[in-house]
């Protein structure tokens, strides 16, 4: 979420622009170098310098799950017809703006139907997951008024404008997120963004287990997200409590991040699945990009391509 964010980098490491890193290949070896440049140390004075390390594989690859689930995601119409299941169809995700999942990142309003949806595809032995994560918020959410006296603890900052719910209700201080024209003005999802850590969070975690719980959802599908490997620890633990087996997709748009991959590295334990490559060019993409951005398989994840078709014959040879 490097875009929409925009995290200052780590103090120590970034050093007003003194420090960096280097990677070097000599003899079929490669190294890398990270340095901080020159620092004036002090008495009794402190500076932190934190990294992490991942082993890969972080998963064994499960290949015969990738080509066993069959996908069904349609914006706008989450139900397959007849033809989809016959051609087997084993999994929905149910994106937002839609009848079953109308407003995004809060499917609260909707459970009756949902829960409806849910049964209904289960009988035929399909799962369904559903999209849903905190970057935004909609406006319909029952909450909002409580959250937004919070100040901005919940809500970002922001210019204000938008739809004119948000100009009449908000007035200022919020940011224009997502909008979706549902059945006229008091209806509309016009979502605002969320900041950063919160106690939001803690409604996030109890909303996924509840949802699992009480509508039987199978999963999520993650559309670039705004917390951190606890966040999704926390996110595994809660969903396999209730229901074992869940599934957790994540997306990523270029618009969002460069580079997903990296981004997301530490999410990679936790998750059974990758779609990144919305707005990839896979024409351009030299074999290391593919390894590096867009496949799992050095990671011990499977993944599909969201741009254009993708291109199937690099698809079967890199994952």
């Amino acid at each position: 979420m490097l875009n929409l964010y925009h995290p200052a980098p780590p103090p120590s490491w970034y050093n007003n622009n003194n420090g960096g890193f280097k990677i070097r290949t000599y003899n079929n070896l490669v190294s890398t170098s990270t340095y901080t440049g020159k620092e004036l140390f002090k008495k009794d004075s402190v500076l932190t310098l934190e990294f992490s390390l991942l082993l890969t594989p972080v998963q064994k690859l499960n290949t015969s799950a990738q080509f066993a689930n069959r996908y069904y995601q349609n914006y706008g119409n989450p139900f397959p017809g007849q033809k989809d299941i016959e051609a087997g169809v084993n999994v929905i995700n149910v994106h937002h703006a839609n009848r079953i999942n109308p407003y995004i990142n809060y499917p609260f309003v909707m459970v009756d139907s949902m829960r409806a949806f849910v049964d209904h595809f289960h009988k035929l032995g399909i799962k369904t997951k559903i999209y849903y994560t905190i970057r935004e918020l909609s406006n319909q959410c029952a909450e909002i008024w409580a959250l937004r006296s919070l100040g901005t603890e919940i809500f970002s900052d922001g210019s204000g404008g938008g739809y004119p719910w948000l100009r009449e209700h908000l007035v200022s201080h919020y940011d224009v997120q997502w909008f979706t024209p549902i059945d006229g003005y008091e209806a509309c999802d016009a979502a605002i963004k969320t900041s950063g850590d919160s106690r939001w969070y803690n409604y996030y975690v109890e909303g996924l287990r509840w949802l699992v719980k009480n509508v039987g959802i199978d999963g999520l599908y993650l559309d670039d997200v705004a917390y951190d490997r606890d966040m999704l620890k926390r996110m595994r633990k809660v969903m396999d409590m209730v229901k074992p087996g869940c599934m957790i997709d994540l997306h990523s748009n270029t618009d969002f991040s460069k580079g997903p991959a990296t981004q997301y590295t530490e999410f990679f334990p936790y998750i059974n699945k990758l779609w990144f490559g919305e707005n990839f060019h896979y024409e351009k993409m030299q074999p290391d990009n593919w390894l590096v951005e867009t496949s799992g398989i050095p990671f011990g994840l499977m993944g599909d391509m969201l741009f254009s078709g993708g291109n199937p014959w690099r698809a079967w040879y890199m994952g």
